[in-house]
Parts: structure tokens; C-alpha cells; sequence
């Protein structure tokens, strides 16, 4: 038992609906960030593969050589013109 009170359906149900409420509006800042980002551009397979060699080569700079990893990058879409 984790020592906290037991919580009644109807306020767990609430919780849920809240924090859902609260992803939703996460989302649509996120997306409208994108959509605001500036002017679409084409995402091909090589414009894929330009901005993957350029965040590796940016991440392998930014790391000593005793903490380089080859985990993989995760970019979210709002992210990419930080780059």
C-alpha cells in the first residue's frame, strides 16, 4: 500500500478526464507551433537522411568521448527548426 487514502471512482474518473484535457491542449500548442514554424518544406527520404547525419555529427560534438552513446536521436516535429 502506498500510505494514501483510498480515492473514490468519481474523483479517479475526474482525474482522468483532466489530465486528458491537459494532453489535448499540450497537443494543440505543439501543433500550432508547427503549423506557425515558418513555410512548409518537402520531407523526402534524403531530406530525412541529411538531418539525421547532421544531429549525429551535432550530438557526437556535443559529447566527450567517454559518454558517446548510440542511442537514438528522438526529434519532435515542433523541433526541427531548432536545427
Amino acid at each position: 500500500m502506498t500510505g494514501k487514502m483510498p480515492v473514490l471512482r468519481s474523483e479517479y474518473i475526474l482525474h482522468l478526464i483532466n489530465r486528458h484535457q491537459q494532453q489535448m491542449t499540450e497537443l494543440e500548442t505543439i501543433l500550432l507551433e508547427g503549423i506557425n514554424s515558418g513555410p512548409p518544406i518537402d520531407v523526402t527520404e534524403s531530406w530525412w537522411e541529411e538531418k539525421r547525419s547532421m544531429l549525429v555529427k551535432k550530438n557526437s560534438a556535443t559529447k566527450t568521448d567517454d559518454t558517446k552513446t548510440t542511442s537514438p536521436i528522438i526529434i519532435r516535429p515542433h523541433q526541427l527548426n531548432n536545427y
